[in-house]
């Protein structure tokens, strides 16, 4: 499996029987990760944010600090291999716009759907506690409570692989979006996906990174990305979500000008207010104007 990054491995002297994270360089400020284990002088720790500083201290009193490395954060959520248990799953955080600034992390995720996370206690506190995930954004259509339970509310809109280009939906994007934007809005985490997360996620992935001023680039590469998920999908990924729609504006190679097309599709087409796409961008720590 591709799609899992590395953990970080650290290692005491003595044996352990739990260790809590903290960000920064003192274990006196929160608990940003507990794990807890039998009897250990070792530990490998997944999903920390790239390109920070953690420090640690064990059940036995070991205290020490790291820092973390990558471009993106991808999530492990879950040792089951199949795609109904939360996996191809990565964080926005990490993105570039195209002046230069990183889309925060911990708001939207993206991945696979995870109907059977039910029977996975880890891979479901994960999601629950770990992330924070508030919003489940199903794409192929979902009424009622979710797997994550009725604390987690649910936007339910369905669409086809290959539907999401026809105008015919534009009301039902821009609820989705609308859903979405909210939810970040007030800071709350959103879990977005469809069957295997691919190409319906990767089609309301790409119009809320461009929203967010990621260049064409930027959003090629995290719609690629899901090629890496060893056993969902074979090949590259068709590019083809962002070439052939009518908010598309035609652009040199030195000008890209797909962020502002996407902003004039949402504002004028879909009727989402300036304003909220305003506060939906300092939510995610970048500029108000592209």
């Amino acid at each position: 499996r591709l799609d899992i990054p590395n953990p970080v491995s650290l290692s005491w002297t003595g044996s352990a029987t739990s260790i809590s994270i903290y960000e920064g360089t003192s274990t006196s400020g929160t608990v940003v990760k507990n794990v807890s284990f039998s009897s250990s002088s070792s530990v490998e720790i997944y999903n920390l944010i790239p390109g920070k500083t953690y420090s640690y201290r064990t059940s036995n009193g070991q205290t020490g600090t790291f820092n973390t490395t990558g471009r993106r954060r991808m999530i492990k959520v879950s040792d089951n291999a199949d795609q109904w248990h939360a996996r191809n799953c990565r964080d926005f955080g990490g993105i570039k716009t195209a002046k230069g600034q990183t889309l925060k992390y911990g708001l939207m995720y993206r991945g696979t759907n995870m109907d059977q996370i039910t029977s996975d206690p880890d891979g479901k506190n994960i999601l629950l506690n770990e992330l924070g995930i508030l919003m489940d954004v199903d794409l192929r259509g979902k009424s009622g409570s979710g797997p994550l339970g009725s604390g987690v509310a649910v936007s339910g809109i369905g669409y086809t692989s290959g539907d999401l280009d026809n105008s015919r939906n534009d009301s039902n994007i821009a609820q989705t979006l609308t859903d979405i934007l909210d939810y970040v809005i007030d800071g709350k985490p959103v879990y977005i996906h469809c069957q295997i997360g691919s190409d319906r996620t990767g089609y309301i992935c790409m119009l809320l990174q461009a929203l967010l001023g990621a260049s064409k680039k930027e959003c090629d590469i995290d719609y690629e990305i899901t090629s890496f998920a060893s056993g969902i999908v074979g090949g590259t990924r068709t590019k083809e979500y962002v070439d052939n729609k009518d908010f598309r504006v035609k652009f040199s190679s030195n000008a890209d000008q797909t962020p502002q097309a996407v902003e004039n599709y949402v504002v004028n087409t879909l009727k989402i207010s300036m304003d909220k796409v305003k506060s939906f961008r300092r939510a995610m720590g970048v500029d108000e104007t592209l």
